[in-house]
Protein backbone atom coordinates (compact mmCIF):
# COMPACT_ATOMS: atom_id res chain seq x y z
CA UNK A 1 0.00 0.00 0.00
CA UNK A 2 1.82 3.34 -1.10
CA UNK A 3 2.59 5.75 1.91
CA UNK A 4 -0.40 7.93 1.30
CA UNK A 5 -2.81 5.38 1.71
CA UNK A 6 -1.90 4.31 4.76
CA UNK A 7 -2.05 7.51 6.44
CA UNK A 8 -5.51 7.67 4.77
CA UNK A 9 -6.49 4.20 6.11
CA UNK A 10 -5.10 5.06 9.61
CA UNK A 11 -6.63 8.23 9.76
CA UNK A 12 -10.07 6.52 9.09
CA UNK A 13 -9.35 4.14 11.69
CA UNK A 14 -8.95 7.30 13.80
CA UNK A 15 -12.05 8.13 12.89
CA UNK A 16 -13.85 5.36 13.76
CA UNK A 17 -12.67 6.00 17.65
CA UNK A 18 -13.43 9.17 17.64
CA UNK A 19 -17.33 9.30 15.90
CA UNK A 20 -19.39 7.51 18.40
CA UNK A 21 -17.17 8.84 21.68
CA UNK A 22 -19.21 9.80 24.20
CA UNK A 23 -18.83 13.54 25.12
CA UNK A 24 -17.56 12.96 28.74
CA UNK A 25 -15.16 10.54 27.45
CA UNK A 26 -13.31 13.79 25.30
CA UNK A 27 -12.49 14.37 29.12
CA UNK A 28 -10.39 11.24 29.56
CA UNK A 29 -6.68 11.58 30.30
CA UNK A 30 -4.34 10.43 27.24
CA UNK A 31 -1.27 8.97 27.15
CA UNK A 32 0.08 12.07 26.53
CA UNK A 33 1.19 14.37 29.35
CA UNK A 34 -1.13 16.73 30.80
CA UNK A 35 -3.31 15.97 27.49
CA UNK A 36 -7.15 15.02 27.10
CA UNK A 37 -8.64 13.10 24.33
CA UNK A 38 -10.14 16.23 23.18
CA UNK A 39 -6.35 17.90 23.83
CA UNK A 40 -4.47 15.20 21.74
CA UNK A 41 -7.47 15.48 18.85
CA UNK A 42 -7.50 18.93 18.78
CA UNK A 43 -3.34 18.83 18.32
CA UNK A 44 -3.54 16.43 14.89
CA UNK A 45 -6.30 19.27 13.59
CA UNK A 46 -4.45 22.19 14.97
CA UNK A 47 -1.51 21.09 12.70
CA UNK A 48 -3.94 20.15 9.71
CA UNK A 49 -5.42 23.59 9.74
CA UNK A 50 -2.58 25.74 10.72
CA UNK A 51 -0.73 27.38 7.43
CA UNK A 52 3.07 27.04 7.66
CA UNK A 53 4.09 30.23 7.70
CA UNK A 54 2.09 30.88 10.72
CA UNK A 55 3.29 28.25 12.16
CA UNK A 56 6.77 29.34 11.72
CA UNK A 57 6.37 32.94 13.48
CA UNK A 58 4.17 31.00 16.08
CA UNK A 59 7.48 29.21 16.76
CA UNK A 60 9.66 32.24 17.06
CA UNK A 61 7.21 33.84 19.49
CA UNK A 62 7.43 31.22 21.64
CA UNK A 63 11.26 31.30 22.27
CA UNK A 64 11.28 28.73 19.09
CA UNK A 65 9.74 25.68 21.43
CA UNK A 66 8.23 23.14 19.98
CA UNK A 67 6.26 22.09 22.78
CA UNK A 68 5.22 25.91 24.01
CA UNK A 69 4.01 25.82 20.23
CA UNK A 70 1.64 22.88 20.35
CA UNK A 71 0.66 24.01 23.72
CA UNK A 72 -0.45 27.55 22.00
CA UNK A 73 -2.33 25.82 19.23
CA UNK A 74 -4.31 22.68 21.40
CA UNK A 75 -5.46 26.25 23.35
CA UNK A 76 -6.90 27.56 20.56
CA UNK A 77 -8.96 24.24 19.08
CA UNK A 78 -9.73 22.70 22.31
CA UNK A 79 -12.66 25.09 22.86
CA UNK A 80 -14.31 23.93 19.06
CA UNK A 81 -17.10 21.40 19.69
CA UNK A 82 -16.50 17.83 19.44
CA UNK A 83 -18.12 17.80 15.77
CA UNK A 84 -15.96 20.69 14.43
CA UNK A 85 -12.49 18.99 15.36
CA UNK A 86 -14.43 15.31 13.62
CA UNK A 87 -14.73 17.56 10.50
CA UNK A 88 -11.61 18.97 10.83
CA UNK A 89 -9.88 15.62 10.99
CA UNK A 90 -12.45 14.29 8.10
CA UNK A 91 -11.04 17.06 5.49
CA UNK A 92 -7.75 16.27 6.61
CA UNK A 93 -5.17 18.96 5.91
CA UNK A 94 -5.28 22.19 4.04
CA UNK A 95 -2.95 22.65 1.18
CA UNK A 96 -0.33 24.40 2.95
CA UNK A 97 -0.69 23.20 6.68
CA UNK A 98 1.79 22.29 8.42
CA UNK A 99 1.01 18.47 8.23
CA UNK A 100 1.27 18.85 4.40
CA UNK A 101 4.48 20.36 5.05
CA UNK A 102 6.15 17.59 7.29
CA UNK A 103 5.14 15.10 4.40
CA UNK A 104 3.17 11.80 5.05
CA UNK A 105 6.03 10.10 6.75
CA UNK A 106 5.58 12.28 10.05
CA UNK A 107 1.70 12.36 9.42
CA UNK A 108 1.51 8.15 9.48
CA UNK A 109 3.76 8.44 12.80
CA UNK A 110 1.66 11.08 14.66
CA UNK A 111 -1.72 9.44 13.70
CA UNK A 112 -0.44 5.94 14.66
CA UNK A 113 0.74 7.27 17.63
CA UNK A 114 -1.80 9.41 19.18
CA UNK A 115 -4.66 6.79 17.87
CA UNK A 116 -2.80 4.49 20.82
CA UNK A 117 -2.01 7.37 23.16
CA UNK A 118 -6.05 8.15 23.08
CA UNK A 119 -7.28 4.09 22.69
CA UNK A 120 -4.98 2.27 25.77
CA UNK A 121 -6.48 4.53 28.45
CA UNK A 122 -10.24 4.08 27.15
CA UNK A 123 -9.42 0.30 26.37
CA UNK A 124 -9.90 0.27 23.08
CA UNK A 125 -7.13 -2.39 21.56
CA UNK A 126 -7.27 -2.76 17.69
CA UNK A 127 -5.79 -5.15 15.36
CA UNK A 128 -2.86 -3.08 13.49
CA UNK A 129 -1.96 -4.39 10.09
CA UNK A 130 1.52 -5.91 9.90
CA UNK A 131 2.57 -4.30 7.13
CA UNK A 132 1.67 -1.10 8.74
CA UNK A 133 3.91 -1.73 11.82
CA UNK A 134 6.46 -2.06 9.78
CA UNK A 135 6.31 0.51 7.64
CA UNK A 136 6.57 2.78 11.27
CA UNK A 137 9.28 0.44 12.24
CA UNK A 138 11.40 1.23 9.06
CA UNK A 139 10.63 5.50 8.75
CA UNK A 140 11.23 5.89 12.65
CA UNK A 141 14.83 3.84 12.33
CA UNK A 142 15.85 5.62 8.77
CA UNK A 143 14.45 9.16 9.33
CA UNK A 144 15.11 11.57 11.38
CA UNK A 145 12.05 12.92 12.19
CA UNK A 146 9.30 12.20 15.06
CA UNK A 147 10.28 11.15 18.53
CA UNK A 148 13.57 10.23 17.90
CA UNK A 149 13.84 7.11 17.12
CA UNK A 150 16.20 6.29 14.29
CA UNK A 151 18.57 8.07 17.05
CA UNK A 152 17.53 5.47 19.25
CA UNK A 153 17.31 2.56 17.58
CA UNK A 154 21.39 3.65 15.95
CA UNK A 155 23.47 0.16 16.11
CA UNK A 156 19.65 -1.81 16.43
CA UNK A 157 17.84 -4.13 14.37
CA UNK A 158 14.47 -5.09 14.92
CA UNK A 159 14.41 -8.76 14.03
CA UNK A 160 10.07 -9.61 14.53
CA UNK A 161 8.91 -13.47 14.72
CA UNK A 162 5.84 -12.71 13.62
CA UNK A 163 6.86 -10.89 9.83
CA UNK A 164 9.28 -10.66 7.61
CA UNK A 165 11.51 -7.55 6.94
CA UNK A 166 14.89 -6.95 8.31
CA UNK A 167 14.61 -2.51 8.94
CA UNK A 168 18.47 -1.95 10.48
CA UNK A 169 21.71 -3.31 11.81
CA UNK A 170 22.84 -5.68 13.97
CA UNK A 171 22.11 -6.34 16.87
CA UNK A 172 18.35 -7.28 17.13
CA UNK A 173 15.72 -6.44 19.11
CA UNK A 174 13.66 -9.41 18.89
CA UNK A 175 10.46 -10.16 19.03
CA UNK A 176 6.65 -9.86 17.70
CA UNK A 177 6.57 -6.91 15.58
CA UNK A 178 3.73 -5.52 17.00
CA UNK A 179 5.47 -5.54 20.24
CA UNK A 180 8.83 -4.00 19.24
CA UNK A 181 7.41 -1.13 16.85
CA UNK A 182 5.68 0.02 19.63
CA UNK A 183 8.42 0.46 21.86
CA UNK A 184 10.86 2.00 19.06
CA UNK A 185 7.75 4.66 18.55
CA UNK A 186 7.14 5.55 22.15
CA UNK A 187 10.70 5.83 23.29
CA UNK A 188 10.98 2.77 25.43
CA UNK A 189 13.61 0.97 23.30
CA UNK A 190 16.68 1.43 25.70
CA UNK A 191 20.13 1.37 25.07
CA UNK A 192 21.51 -1.37 23.25
CA UNK A 193 22.96 -3.00 25.85
CA UNK A 194 19.48 -2.62 28.25
CA UNK A 195 16.43 -4.60 28.15
CA UNK A 196 12.94 -3.17 26.81
CA UNK A 197 10.68 -2.37 29.91
CA UNK A 198 6.68 -2.93 28.35
CA UNK A 199 5.50 -4.90 25.36
CA UNK A 200 2.10 -3.48 23.41
CA UNK A 201 -0.31 -5.64 24.68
Amino acid sequence: MALRDEVRAERAEFLLVLEPLESDRWGAMSLCTEWTVRDVVSHIVSYDCTNALAFVLLFIATGFSVSRTNGVLVRRWRRRPNERLLAALRRGPRGWSMTRVLGHRLALIDSFVHQQDIRRPLGLSRPVPPDRLLRLAEIMIRDRVGAGGAKRARGLRLRATDSTGRPGPVPSSVGPLRRSSWRLLVGQLLSKNSPAKESLS
